[in-house]
């Protein structure tokens, strides 16, 4: 019978951590085993660790020593012991004794987001030698995220915080918040805020209550507290704000936490020069970053910047802009374009600048107008219809700075060592801060980096960066600084003593006439191009070219915004400019017409080379001084072969008035006339009583234009006085003789009339009607022989009738009564009878 025997040994692992073989005997059956047995023991380092959030901390998880060979240590963290699954690195290192080795896994935790206080622990799976594996697990250790989990500035309405020092509508209530872990405990937290002069204040950052932190998952109680502090209107300067956390249990450790903060002032419109003819808007406050506009009066236009922009220190940027009369700008004005504005240098000189936080996509600096066709020079044969570039919104670069390079000339070898260095960088910096020359290290925008100063063949050449710190959307931040100190002096005076003063000394070194050249470094994100210094992607119309945006060129065309080139057309098709935005805009060419070449002495517009649709109108434009044929358009049809108008000299007129009195010209038919086109006509009078040489009142002038200068002068002949004409002053003397008699013939017979009697009146014979009358008794009237010879004897029954009828005496009255005419016409027949015969 076999009988089963167990015995057990119970080994107590001590401080002393160790591993050994141990041998079992039988000693009544002569019998014995052997079985090692490991001792291994597993500890976090440390207990507990705290982890700044965005920075690292690291845990690490250590074995005892053994001569087993561990590859393996998993790591847990939260209450359902989830695996870490990458951060931990597995490290071995000899031990005291021979083939002892100690294990160590270090686990890397980061404090940002994604990582959240927990509790951790590791395990280590042991393999026995028979095949089993038992698992060693160490003590729980907590992590702790601490220092601030976010930071803001609210409750201002704009995208900067604007003030002037004082509550009203020029300032903007703001709060400055600093969101905190609580971690193991907030012992205190001290609050600073230091302006751009390096001033210091302390302020006081009140706790709001704790919330649940928002990062992070599987957090164990992770909270976070407010800590928030609105400054007074009196106190809102540029600058920097921070916090300095204290926690319970690491009190040897100070966390702190920054936000900077930029408060700009609005710029007030009543401190832009008064523009006659012209009137800024908004009348009363321009936001940082924006525009006051000008506007001119009609009939005037801005000769100048039309916008003032609102910058630093209250300031809007140097203008010198006026209102000019139109006469003065021939070729009108440019195209307005969308997110910027045409700036007028002059009447002849014009450009495009984008608003803030937009980039132009042009190559072109200047634009100048054709006083020939009244055209600006946007108009061109790739780009006929004078479609203006485009204003492109910039993203954020991921950096931005110009390196800056000033040459001074000096006999004096200078920065031999770091104490000549360290004084030409303290004359640097104390001239670009000089009368907020460089704004952007004024309002903490930028730093300068980089500085570097030597002298070599009589010559100071210093070096340094300007680094854009914030807001690096914009690219005019730097744009300013390199423009500002390009149009400085550049001068600085180093001080050679140990202490600073405001007189120059004779010992002082003194650096003028430096030269400045700059280079300037923009980074883009992977999608977007570098145009300008600013970081966009290319529109509708506009591809990749050469590292930046350029109109797609004639053929292409760009239907999308990207970064991309231009698309070809499909086989033989094109476009009829620059910039097309779509395939429709792929036409076949036989449905084009070029525009032909240009007359001398002419211009056309569209320019020569354009295309055009066929038929389409060109219009001829020729020189100061030249014309084309009178009564021939000046547009023409663009079809087939076509060939434009020729430009001939003009004939000018140019006579005042003295002259025109001085040719006895009439001066009405001349003065509004100043010149003639080629075979233009003319129609001159002369004054009343002149005549030309051709015996005419008027003579009419030819404008010869084709035959050069000065053929083409109009000469006027004097117009001469008209010659006597004899017959006519004897007709006239005549008819003023006849006139004389027959006056003075009429005056003798008024006269004889007047001093003559009047005879009885005749009364004529009428032929009476019959009727039975008594017999009258006709007394004898005394008669001459003409009377009685013309007219009649007194025998009633001549043949001629009686000469003269005396008045009837009427028997039937009692008076007679003196004979009177039968009728109101008988005496004026009788006057006229016997007018003739007196």
């Amino acid at each position: 019978m076999v009988t089963k025997r167990t015995d057990k040994l119970i080994v107590k692992t001590v401080d002393a951590l160790d591993s050994d073989t141990y041998k079992c005997d039988i000693s009544d059956l002569t019998l014995s085993a052997t079985q090692e047995f490991h001792v291994i023991s597993i500890e976090t380092d440390p207990a507990n660790a705290v982890a700044e959030a965005t920075k690292t901390t690291t845990m690490s998880c250590v074995t005892g020593e053994t001569k087993l060979v561990i590859t393996d240590i998993t790591w847990l963290f939260g209450a359902e012991k989830d695996a870490v699954k990458e951060g931990a690195k597995l490290t071995s290192a000899a031990g005291s004794n021979s083939g002892y080795k100690k294990f160590t896994s270090t686990l890397t935790i980061t404090g940002s987001t994604t990582v959240s206080s927990n509790d951790y622990e590791c395990v280590v799976k042991m393999p026995n030698d028979d095949k089993t594996s038992f698992k060693v697990t160490s003590k729980k250790a907590t992590f702790y995220r601490i220092g601030d989990s976010s930071n803001s500035v609210t409750g201002y309405t704009g995208k900067y915080i604007e003030s002037d020092g004082k509550a009203g509508e020029f300032s903007e209530n703001y709060t400055v918040t600093f969101n905190v872990f609580k971690g193991p405990g907030i012992a205190s937290v001290t609050g600073k805020f230091v302006d751009t002069a390096s001033k210091e204040t302390v302020v006081t950052f009140a706790a709001g209550a704790e919330v649940a932190a928002a990062e992070g998952t599987g957090a164990k109680d992770e909270k976070v507290v407010p800590y928030s502090y609105t400054p007074k209107n009196a106190d809102q300067k540029t600058g920097k704000f921070s916090v300095e956390i204290v926690y319970t249990g690491f009190a040897k450790d100070k966390f702190s936490s920054e936000k900077s903060i930029y408060v700009y002032s609005y710029c007030k419109t009543a401190t832009l020069p008064k523009v006659t003819n012209g009137a800024w808007s908004p009348a009363t406050k321009v936001d940082y970053k924006g525009y006051a506009t000008l506007a001119c009066s009609t009939g005037y236009f801005v000769e100048g910047d039309s916008v003032a922009s609102c910058g630093t220190a209250a300031a809007f940027s140097k203008t010198t802009s006026k209102c000019t009369s139109n006469t003065g700008l021939t070729c009108g004005n440019l195209p307005n374009i969308t997110n910027g504005y045409a700036t007028y240098i002059n009447s002849s000189n014009a450009k495009y600048e984008c608003n803030t936080g937009y980039a132009l996509l042009s190559t072109a600096e200047t634009y100048t107008c054709d006083s020939t066709t009244g055209k600006w020079s946007i108009v061109t044969s790739s780009n006929p219809s004078g479609t203006p570039p485009k204003c492109e919104v910039s993203t954020s670069a991921s950096k931005r700075s110009i390196d800056f390079t000033v040459n001074f000339p000096s006999d004096t070898e200078y920065c031999k060592d770091a104490a000549e260095d360290k004084k030409v960088e303290d004359a640097l910096k104390a001239f670009l801060l000089k009368d907020n020359l460089v704004a952007c290290l004024v309002e903490s925008q930028c730093e300068m980096k980089s500085y570097d100063c030597s002298w070599a063949a009589k010559k100071l050449t210093i070096k340094f960066t300007l680094n854009q710190l914030v807001l690096l959307s914009d690219a005019s931040i730097l744009s300013d600084a390199s423009s500002a100190l390009a149009s400085a002096t550049f001068s600085l005076t180093v001080s050679t003593t140990g202490k600073r003063s405001t007189r120059v000394k004779r010992s002082d070194l003194s650096f003028s006439s430096g030269t400045v050249s700059s280079k300037t470094d923009t980074t883009c994100g992977a999608d977007y191009l570098t145009v300008n210094g600013a970081c966009v992607q290319c529109p509708a119309g506009y591809g990749e070219s050469g590292g930046v945006c350029v109109a797609c060129a004639k053929g292409y065309y760009s239907d999308v915004k990207s970064k991309a080139v231009c698309t070809k057309c499909a086989g033989t098709t094109t476009t009829m400019s620059t910039g097309s935005t779509k395939k429709e805009d792929c036409v076949d060419p036989k449905t084009l017409c070029t525009v032909p070449a240009a007359p001398e002495n002419g211009a056309l517009v569209p320019p020569p080379g354009s295309s055009v649709k066929d038929g389409a109108n060109v219009t001829v434009a020729c020189v100061s001084g030249y014309a084309v044929t009178s009564g021939m358009p000046t547009k023409f049809a663009c079809t087939g072969t076509p060939k434009a108008p020729l430009c001939y000299l003009e004939c000018p007129v140019s006579y005042n008035d003295t002259a025109l009195k001085d040719l006895n010209i009439n001066a009405a038919t001349v003065k509004n006339v100043t010149k003639l086109s080629h075979e233009g006509t003319m129609h001159v009078s002369c004054e009343k009583g002149y005549e030309t040489d051709c015996k005419k009142d008027y003579d009419i002038y030819t404008c010869i234009g084709n035959k050069g200068a000065p053929k083409n002068k109009m000469v006027l002949a004097k117009c001469t006085k008209k010659p006597i004409n004899a017959f006519l002053i004897l007709a006239v003397a005549a008819g003023v003789v006849i006139v004389l008699i027959t006056v003075i013939s009429l005056w003798c017979n008024c006269k004889g009339r007047k001093e003559r009697s009047r005879p009885a009146p005749v009364v004529m014979p009428m032929e009476p009607v019959e009727e039975v009358r008594e017999e009258e008794i006709y007394e004898p009237v005394e008669e001459t022989g003409f009377i009685s010879g013309m007219f009649g004897g007194n025998e009633r029954g001549s043949p001629k009738g009686p000469a003269i009828e005396p008045a009837k005496s009427e028997k039937k009255k009692k008076k007679e009564q003196a004979p009177t005419p039968k009728s109101a016409e008988s005496p004026s027949i009788y006057e006229s009878v016997t007018g003739i015969f007196k």
